[in-house]
This record gives C-alpha cells, structure tokens and sequence, in this order.
C-alpha cells in the first residue's frame, strides 16, 4: 500500500506541473487514475469486492495510457500487476493484500 501510495502522489506533483513535452499526460488522465485509484480505496474499506474490481480494471486501464516519461515501465508493470491481482479477486483479503 505505501508504494502505491507513494506512486500515485508521485503522479499528483506531476500533474500539477506544467509540461511541454510531446508524450506527457494532461490533467484529465491524473485525475482519472486517482480517481480509480480512490475507487478501489473506497470500495476496500467498504468490504466490497466487486466495486474494488472494477475500479481496480478502470485504474489498470488508465494506467496503460500513461507515457513512460511520466512513469517508468518497471514502476508501471507493477502496479498494473497490483491491480489486476485486485481485479482478479473475489477474496477482500487478498484484494486489500494486493493494495
């Protein structure tokens, strides 16, 4: 959960920098990882299983779109790993393990 935790504050002090660069996500694209992202917080903490899946797809989804100059590959590969272990799951203890 810290990697993660760090990981995805790692993309909101990106987003709030100004970029020029030709492969560099908008605004929109940070804020619809974090709100995946957010997504699958809340629905762990819920117990829901199914809300954590689907936000789990949705952050796996945005994740893939983002340019390697934002992220690096191995960073990106595993937390796209992380979340389809969540995606994956019907057990809330391995869905908040996997977190």
């Amino acid at each position: 959960m810290k990697k993660i935790i760090i990981i995805v504050s790692f993309y909101a002090i990106i987003s709030g920098q100004k970029s020029y660069g030709q492969n560099i996500p908008t605004d929109a694209e940070h804020v619809q990882l974090l709100t995946a992202y957010f997504g699958i917080k809340d629905a762990l903490v819920k117990g829901s299983t199914e809300e954590a899946a689907t936000s789990a797809g949705d952050f796996i989804q945005h994740t893939k779109t983002l340019a390697e100059k934002t992220i690096p590959e191995n960073e990106k590969n595993a937390l796209i790993n992380d979340a389809n272990v969540i995606a994956g799951s019907k057990d809330i203890t391995k869905q908040r393990s996997a977190f």
